[in-house]
């Protein structure tokens, strides 16, 4: 059975079609957590989730306890849900492999079994554990064979910046609250991708807000930016000869208390994408190619990069990697103050860009 989109997957819980086999897996835990919740709710009656719910810890059961989890009628209609988190399929003695490759044909018509992974893609991690004796190989090829035939295999890949934007243009909506396709955006250059604190922090901006619409200056004075968009505020003012607002950024990440040697290795990135982008147009390349070549997972930072490259050469982007090295040994030494380590090399990038 070829894998299952989300869309599909989507699609079919509307309808109320159900399969006996699941797998979820794939980067975004949002979105795998969001349908794995959908999965329960169309397969058992509401009112009797704990008669006909099972959600099991991989890390705390043994496969016994799945089969007999799975194995139960429901009660009052609907069906048997077992949703089981993190199972390590990867790591199955070959007894156990040999034992549910037999029993995944065998799941009852009444069972909607769904085994949630972390892993990016399946067969999970590991799975080809050159370590791994030839028994256990095979009864492992012979599983993950069984389950590619017979289960509905969904992988939920990290959504792109323009999917998160929409989903939280559409959350603000919901919400009574208005939020700008480019407000959006700037809310995950300040916020990160995670989509659990993105939608934390626009509860907040919607309530402060209310039915108005969210700004600019609003988002920079109520959400919490990760320290990487504080590093890339701290960047930004030295490229715009503000190395004075540059200081007080720095302030706000040492106040946090967030450790000098992060807090620098964040505004190394910076530096680095710049330089990597300044070769490739050198080279008679652009930014696709250096996300390519370097497994960038989003253009996002690149991007960044490229606004600030614009006005540098490539001889003042080498000379602040130097003193971002300088900087770095510094700090390793310990021989001295983190906090005027940091400080003085702001001054001295600030002397190159300006």
């Amino acid at each position: 059975m070829p894998e299952l989109s989300e869309q599909a997957l989507k699609k079919e819980l509307a309808e109320g079609t159900l399969r006996r086999l699941y797998v979820f897996c794939g980067a975004e835990g949002y979105t795998k957590d969001f349908y794995t919740q959908k999965l329960m709710q169309t397969a058992v009656t509401e009112g009797f989730e704990s008669f006909n719910l099972k959600k099991l810890d991989g890390a705390e059961c043994e496969l016994p306890d799945v089969l007999e989890a799975a194995e139960q009628l429901p009660l009052m209609g609907g069906c048997n849900c077992c949703v089981v988190k993190d199972f390590p399929l990867s790591s199955l003695r070959a007894a156990d492999a040999q034992v549910l490759c037999a029993y995944l044909p065998r799941i009852p018509d009444t069972t909607v079994l769904c085994f949630y992974l972390r892993d990016e893609a399946f067969p999970p991690k590991g799975a080809k554990d050159e370590g791994a004796d030839q028994e256990k190989k095979k009864k492992q090829k012979e599983l993950f064979e069984q389950f590619r035939q017979r289960a509905a295999i969904v992988r939920f890949d990290r959504m792109t910046d323009g999917a998160i934007a929409a989903l939280l243009t559409r959350g603000a909506e919901k919400r009574g609250a208005k939020l700008s396709p480019a407000c959006a955006r700037q809310m995950i250059e300040l916020c990160g991708r995670d989509l659990y604190l993105l939608l934390n922090e626009l509860e907040k901006l919607c309530a402060a807000v209310g039915s108005g619409e969210i700004t600019a200056p609003l988002l920079q004075s109520v959400v919490t930016k990760t320290m990487e968009a504080t590093s890339f505020e701290i960047v930004e003012h030295l490229l715009a000869g503000r190395t004075d607002r540059a200081l007080q950024s720095l302030r706000i990440l040492l106040d946090q208390k967030t450790p000098a040697q992060m807090i620098l290795g964040a505004m190394i990135f910076p530096f680095v994408d710049m330089y990597r982008l300044k070769l490739a147009q050198n080279a008679g390349k652009g930014l696709r190619d250096v996300k390519k070549d370097f497994s960038y997972a989003s253009s996002f930072r690149l991007e960044k990069a490229q606004r600030s490259l614009r006005q540098l050469s490539l001889s003042q982007v080498r000379r602040c990697l130097t003193i971002l090295n300088e900087a770095d040994t510094a700090l390793k030494s310990r021989g001295g103050s983190d906090v005027l380590v940091l400080e003085e090399t702001l001054v001295k990038l600030g002397a190159v860009l300006c």
